[in-house]
């Protein structure tokens, strides 16, 4: 329980954060993303990886294996060409992963601020 209201407080949009979600990043970036996890998977990618949600706030990738508490920032900054401070200035505030064993959820306000709990897609 502490788990899933810690990940809907770092969706949730604060004073600071950017009043709304610039769509033409979150399409560029999407489409990236895609073909990172593509390629970072270790194992079999699900059909449409990745998607927007939480109005935009969130952006999820589903992937076979592999998802760490080091994946998100790595897609985006390693993979996607992109920052966590791009996604976080565009109203992005989480991209999270998913595997066969794990979920995890990576903050743009806070590159430090990483939660991972084991949650089994079936």
């Amino acid at each position: 329980m502490m788990a899933i209201s810690y990940t809907l407080a770092m969706v949730t949009p604060r004073g600071s954060d950017p009043l709304t979600v610039d769509k033409q990043f979150l399409e560029d970036i999407t489409r990236k993303l895609e073909a990172a996890v593509r390629t970072a998977d270790k194992g079999k990618t699900p059909p449409n990886p990745v998607k927007s949600t939480k109005g935009n706030r969130k952006i999820e990738v589903d992937m076979g294996k592999g998802c760490t508490d080091k994946l998100p920032s790595n897609l985006i900054a390693q993979r996607a060409g992109s920052s966590l401070k791009a996604a976080y200035d565009a109203g992005v505030l989480v991209i999270s992963c998913h595997d066969d064993k794990w979920e995890c959820h990576q903050s743009t306000r806070d590159p430090n601020d990483v939660l991972c709990h084991a949650a089994p897609r079936h």
